[in-house]
C-alpha cells in the first residue's frame, strides 16, 4: 500500500475516531514495474486501461514486456472485497479509501456508465470522494462530470 494512501487513511481515521482495517485488494490496477512514466505517458496508460477494460496495458522494457492488470479484473477484485465488507459490517457505515482509477470504475459500474469511466476519472481532483447509501450512489465521485 503506498505511503500517500496510508497517510490519507490515518488522517480520516484519526479525525473520525476510527480504527482502520487494511484490505490490500482495494488498491488501484496492479502494474508490473514498467519503469518511470511521464505524467502524459501515465495518463495515456490509464486512458488505455479504462477504455479497453478487457485488455492489459503493456510496455516493452529491457527486462521484457510488462503489463497492467485489466480494468475488468481490478473491478471484480474490488467488488469482491466491497461485497465481503458489506456482509461483515452489515448496516454499518464504512469509509473506503482508495485510488481514483478503481473508485471511478466502481462508481461507473454501479451507475451503468463504464463507457465514460476515463472522462469521469479525469474530472477528479485530489481527495475527491463519493457516497453510497444502501447500495445506491447518493454522491457521485465524479460529481463534477455529472
Amino acid at each position: 500500500m503506498n505511503k500517500k494512501l496510508c497517510s490519507t487513511i490515518d488522517y480520516y481515521a484519526k479525525e473520525n475516531g476510527l480504527i482502520p482495517e487494511l484490505y490490500p485488494d482495494l488498491h488501484e490496477l496492479e502494474k508490473d514495474e514498467v519503469g518511470f512514466l511521464s505524467y502524459d505517458d501515465y495518463q495515456n496508460a490509464v486512458k488505455f486501461a479504462l477504455n479497453h477494460r478487457e485488455m492489459n496495458y503493456t510496455k516493452k522494457t529491457i527486462n521484457g514486456i510488462k503489463m497492467w492488470e485489466t480494468a475488468n479484473h481490478a473491478l471484480c477484485r474490488f467488488n469482491s472485497v466491497i461485497n465481503h465488507l458489506n456482509k461483515k459490517h452489515y448496516n454499518e457505515s464504512l469509509l473506503i479509501v482508495s485510488h481514483s482509477s478503481i473508485l471511478n470504475l466502481y462508481f461507473a459500474d454501479k451507475l451503468g456508465l463504464l463507457s465514460s469511466v476515463y472522462e469521469r476519472y479525469q474530472s477528479n481532483a485530489p481527495c475527491d470522494w463519493g457516497c453510497i447509501i444502501n447500495n445506491s450512489i447518493s454522491i457521485d465521485i465524479a460529481h463534477k462530470y455529472t
